[in-house]
Parts: C-alpha cells; sequence; structure tokens
C-alpha cells in the first residue's frame, strides 16, 4: 500500500507541472495537431488504409452512438477526446419500397408527373432532385417509378416502334404490307435467299426501289409465280 501511495503524493506535492511520463514532446505535440488538421485529407485521398484508419479513429474517438430514427434514416452520434461532440445524420438503405418514410409522397408527385405525360426515365431525375430516392440507392431510379406505377394500375403506354422511312426507297416490312404480305414471311424468304437484296451503308436496311414493278414481283413469289427475286 505503501508504494501505491508514493506516486500520488508525488503528484500533489507538483501541481504546476506534467508528470514525466506523461509529458509530451513540443515537437510531437506540434505533429498530433498537424495530424489533427490533416484528418480530412487522409480519408478523402485513401492516403490510409482501412485498418490505419480504425486504429487512427479509436485514438481520437471516445464513445460512437448510433441512432436509427426511423427504417430509413440513421443519425451518427460522436465524442471526441476532449468532450467535443459532432452529430450526423442520413439515409440508409432499406430491404423494400414500403420501407421509405416518403413512399407516399412519392407516389403522389410520380402520378402528378405522369399526368403530364413524363416517362420514367424523364420523372427519376427530376424526383431525386426532391430528394426521393430508391430502397437500395442515394437517387431515385426509372424501374423503381415504373413499380410504383404498376402498384397504382398505371400501364406503360407502348406506341411501338416508328417506322424507318427513307425517300425514295420501301424498307423490308413496308415492302411487305404495300405487297399485301408479312414482314416476318419477306425476312423467311430473304434468309432463303430467294429474295436477293443488298444492305444500304449508310442506313444498314435492305431497301427497295419506290416503284410498283418490285411490289408486283413481291406478289408473283408470294403467288408461286416465280421462284426467286434479284434486284
Amino acid at each position: 500500500m505503501q508504494a501505491a501511495r508514493e506516486p500520488s503524493a508525488r503528484l500533489q506535492r507538483r501541481p504546476d507541472k506534467e508528470p514525466e511520463h506523461l509529458a509530451v514532446p513540443a515537437a510531437r505535440r506540434e505533429a498530433l495537431r498537424s495530424l489533427g488538421q490533416a484528418r480530412p485529407t487522409l480519408w478523402q485521398h485513401d492516403l490510409c488504409s482501412r485498418a490505419q484508419r480504425k486504429a487512427l479513429r479509436r485514438c481520437l474517438s471516445d464513445q460512437v452512438v448510433l441512432d436509427r430514427r426511423a427504417l430509413d434514416a440513421i443519425a451518427v452520434r460522436s465524442v471526441w477526446r476532449g468532450g467535443a461532440v459532432s452529430a450526423l445524420g442520413g439515409p440508409c438503405p432499406v430491404g423494400r419500397l414500403a420501407a421509405l418514410s416518403d413512399v407516399r409522397q412519392l407516389a403522389a408527385q410520380m402520378l402528378r408527373l405522369e399526368s403530364q405525360g413524363k416517362a420514367a426515365e424523364e420523372m427519376a431525375p427530376l424526383l431525386t432532385l426532391k430528394g426521393f430516392r430508391s430502397s437500395h440507392d442515394t437517387e431515385l431510379r426509372p424501374s423503381t417509378v415504373r413499380r410504383i406505377r404498376l402498384r397504382h394500375g398505371r400501364l406503360q403506354r407502348s406506341k411501338g416502334p416508328c417506322p424507318r422511312r427513307v425517300l425514295g426507297a420501301w424498307t423490308v416490312p413496308q415492302s411487305a404490307t404495300a405487297g399485301g404480305g408479312k414482314p416476318h414471311g419477306m425476312d423467311h424468304l430473304m434468309s432463303c435467299g430467294r429474295i436477293g437484296v443488298q444492305r444500304e451503308a449508310e442506313t444498314g436496311l435492305s431497301l427497295f426501289p419506290d416503284r410498283p414493278e418490285p411490289l408486283e414481283a413481291f406478289r408473283q413469289l408470294r403467288d408461286g409465280q416465280l421462284t426467286e427475286l434479284r434486284d
């Protein structure tokens, strides 16, 4: 017991000085101050490994408190050595769309934009700017917009592909329709070599002259009057 009291007695007799074994040299003290100022740079530029960051955090931090205020939001409170406190909050991923706290507001905004003729690809960035997001992402995905739309019975209105037109020529679908046939039937005849036509380099399309003669030849080929057709 006497040996344990002696260090305490020495400290009480020298209240104006730091204990020798706790004294920090001025150069090291300045290095620690510089490290504190440079810590954001170390994090942002990946100058430290993950293990080094964790070790440094343990030296500087006294405790970290996580508060899950909602299913899709979390608050972090850090108590640093020395008594300083910092707080940070933000969204966190959730397992399902229904767990988003603002999913009803999201649906209302989405339906309003849909009534204006907006597509999912147009709505997603607009709603992201308003703070909405998907369950697993910090942004709102077009796929999430489509899921919400389907849940409300809103189906995608497909206008179908726009027919490609070339001045002075017929494409395969146009030629087939004008000749009273089906595009897939003409594709079959082309694949069998019974219709020979070259693809145009500029458009990549198989084109026929926009004249009555090719259409009549298509009809004869369809009716068996011709065995093949070459341009």
